[in-house]
């Protein structure tokens, strides 16, 4: 187990828990390395992969860094999670009809079955036009 002194280097730029700032401000304790941690902890994704999430406002019990310490997520004791709560049809639905508005071109309306990049304008290919004709 190796607890880091904490620099410059542990400075983070996104949210865990709803906290921005440091690993020690998010009750930093144990620290593992990539396939070190204990199976009696979990990350969440691996937690919802086998249909379980963290408990309502439960912190990191640890935490798994690779990459020299520059990445690194929550690792929750697996005894103190609770079933994930399945999305319901009217959710799924509104998630649909949101996949298909970003599939679908805003130029000649069809649906490409793939998400259109916001530097193309979220238009399809035939409708972006050949770059050389605008010469």
């Amino acid at each position: 187990m190796r607890v880091p002194a904490l620099g410059d280097r542990d400075r983070i730029g996104m949210t865990v828990a709803g906290v921005v700032g440091t690993l020690e401000d998010l009750g930093h304790g144990a620290e593992f390395a990539w396939g070190m941690a204990p199976a009696c902890l979990a990350t969440r994704r691996q937690l919802r992969a086998t249909g379980r999430r963290p408990a309502r406002g439960a912190r990191p019990a640890a935490f798994l860094s690779w990459r020299a310490g520059r990445r690194w997520a929550g690792l929750y004791p697996v005894t103190d999670t609770v079933p994930r709560t399945p999305a319901s049809p009217r959710a799924l639905e509104c998630l649909e009809r949101a996949r298909t508005v970003l599939r679908t071109c805003r130029v000649c309306g069809t649906d490409t079955g793939y998400r259109l990049p916001d530097r193309w304008d979220r238009t399809c290919l035939s409708c972006q036009g050949d770059p050389d004709d605008a010469a």
